[in-house]
C-alpha cells in the first residue's frame, strides 16, 4: 500500500568480535530492543573479551531481553536456514572473522549464522573495523559485497556538524539498523544548502569548543591527556570504572537520541 510503513523485522541475529568499537555494537542491540525487535546475540572470545575492555560490560549485560548463544553451540536452532530470522549484522566485524566467511570457512556459530544468511539471502550487515586495509582485507570486503553482504565501515560523518560523541556515533548506528530492516529511527538526514566560511560557521566553531571544554571539565582526569614525561601511574586519564559509566551513559544518550518516543 502506498503510505505503508515497513513492518519492523521480528527477529535479528547480532554478531559482536574482537574488532575494536564494541559501543556500536551494544547500541545497535539496545535501539533494537527499544523498536521491539528479538535480538538474538552471538559474542566471540574475543570479542568478549574487547567488549569488557572498551565498555566495561560483559556479553550478559548488554540489554535485557536479548537471546545469547555460545559461539561454540552449532546445535543451536539459530544455525539452521529454516529458523525465520529477518536479518543479521556483525558489528563490529574483525579481518579474522571477515576473511573466514569471504571464504566459505564457518567453523563457530557466528560464522554459521552469517553463511546462512548469506545462502538464504536474507539481508546482512558487515560492519569491518580495521586501519589500514591490505589487499587481502579490500578483496575479501568485495567478495562479500558480490555474495550480497552490505560493508558498512566505521567511518563516522560530519557533515551533521557533531558537537559530542553521541551525535558522531548515532549516525553509523542508525544507518546500521536501517540496514537490518528498521524504520521510524530519529537520524540526521542530509538536506544540503550549506554554505561555507559564513559567520554561521565562526558560531558553529565556537559552540563546538565551548562543549568540548565543558566535557572535559565534567569527566575526572580528561581536562588533559597523559605527559610522556610523567611516570607510569601519575597520568591523568581516568578510572576504570569513571570510564565505564561514561560509556554507558554515551550509549544510553545514542539509543535515546535514535528511538522515537513512543517505543
Amino acid at each position: 500500500m502506498t503510505g505503508a510503513k515497513k513492518p519492523i523485522p521480528t527477529r535479528v541475529i547480532i554478531g559482536i568480535t574482537g574488532a575494536s568499537g564494541s559501543v556500536y555494537g551494544v547500541c545497535a542491540i539496545r535501539v533494537l530492543l527499544k523498536m521491539g525487535v528479538e535480538v538474538h546475540l552471538i559474542v566471540s572470545e574475543t570479542g568478549e573479551k574487547v567488549l569488557r575492555y572498551e565498555c566495561g560490560i560483559g556479553a550478559d549485560q548488554i540489554g535485557e531481553g536479548v537471546k545469547r548463544h555460545d559461539v561454540s553451540d552449532l546445535f543451536s536452532p539459530v544455525a539452521s536456514g529454516t529458523y525465520p530470522v529477518a536479518s543479521m549484522a556483525i558489528v563490529p566485524c574483525s579481518m579474522n572473522t571477515l576473511g573466514m566467511l569471504a571464504n566459505g570457512l564457518a567453523p563457530n556459530l557466528l560464522l554459521r549464522c552469517a553463511d546462512v544468511t548469506l545462502k538464504e539471502c536474507r539481508p546482512l550487515v558487515i560492519v569491518p573495523r580495521e586501519a589500514p586495509l591490505n589487499a587481502s582485507h579490500l578483496e575479501n570486503m568485495l567478495r562479500l559485497a558480490r555474495m550480497g553482504a552490505r560493508i558498512v565501515p566505521l567511518a563516522p560523518a560530519f557533515y551533521h556538524r557533531p558537537t559530542s560523541l553521541r551525535e558522531l556515533i548515532a549516525p553509523t548506528v542508525a544507518r546500521i539498523v536501517s540496514m537490518l530492516g528498521v524504520t521510524g529511527l530519529r537520524a540526521p538526514v542530509w538536506t544540503g544548502g550549506v554554505q561555507v566560511g559564513t559567520q554561521e560557521d565562526e558560531d558553529a566553531v565556537g559552540q563546538l569548543r565551548d562543549v568540548l571544554r565543558a566535557h572535559d571539565a565534567s569527566v575526572p582526569g580528561w581536562g588533559s591527556y597523559p605527559d610522556p614525561a610523567l611516570a607510569p601511574g601519575q597520568d591523568q586519564r581516568p578510572k576504570v570504572s569513571d570510564y565505564r559509566d561514561f560509556v554507558l551513559d554515551l550509549i544510553g544518550a545514542v539509543v535515546e537520541s535514535l528511538c522515537p518516543n513512543d517505543h
